[in-house]
């Protein structure tokens, strides 16, 4: 299957054409001939596969690799991390052992969200080829989902500066600063 170019003006009519769609029909509530199969695992740089599928590649570089898409635990599966978000954002993160992804200096003034760069999605490009690739790469055979950090996580995520418990600093912050939470 010969992958085209990805580009502002592709035309999306262009890609396979879906011939799996059991999982979409049920979500549109239609009547299925059987009950669709989906499971979903998160935080998937602890698992065995993508740690194999990884070896030897740094994990940010790893995330940054559309053709990491093919090594994953099924063709439906990106290998990719919300963290690359702040990351594209200026913030500075490592992904410590036992820790999980640390930011070397969170989120604590307006002043730092005001700093954030917004203007981000060059340093993603990678991402969205990776998502190019994987959709022709499956040639129709299943759906592919894309799933994403929402606001809360990434937010907690840089204000805490690793994994959230309690998210005591980031509650502190939206009840004294609004603004400038809304804003992040």
């Amino acid at each position: 299957l010969e992958v085209p170019e990805r580009t502002a003006d592709f035309d999306h009519s262009k890609f396979p054409k879906l011939r799996n769609t059991l999982l979409l029909d049920s979500i549109q509530g239609k009547e299925l001939e059987r009950v669709p199969v989906w499971a979903m695992r998160q935080a998937g740089r602890y698992l065995k596969e993508f740690k194999e599928a990884r070896e030897g590649i740094p994990f940010f570089d790893f995330c940054h690799m559309p053709t990491n898409a093919e090594k994953s635990l099924c063709k439906s599966i990106i290998f990719s991390d919300i963290i690359i978000i702040p990351q594209a954002m200026g913030m500075e993160v490592e992904l410590l052992p036992s820790v999980g992804p640390s930011f070397t200096k969170p989120l604590s003034t307006d002043e730092d969200v005001d700093n954030l760069s917004t203007d981000i999605a060059d340093k993603l490009n990678k991402v969205y080829d990776a998502v190019f690739l994987t959709r022709f790469r499956l040639n129709g055979t299943v759906p592919l989902f894309g799933f994403t950090g929402g606001p809360w996580t990434l937010a907690t995520y840089m204000i805490e500066g690793s994994s959230p418990d309690k998210c005591t600093k980031t509650k502190k912050w939206i009840f004294q600063r609004p603004e400038s939470f809304k804003k992040l």
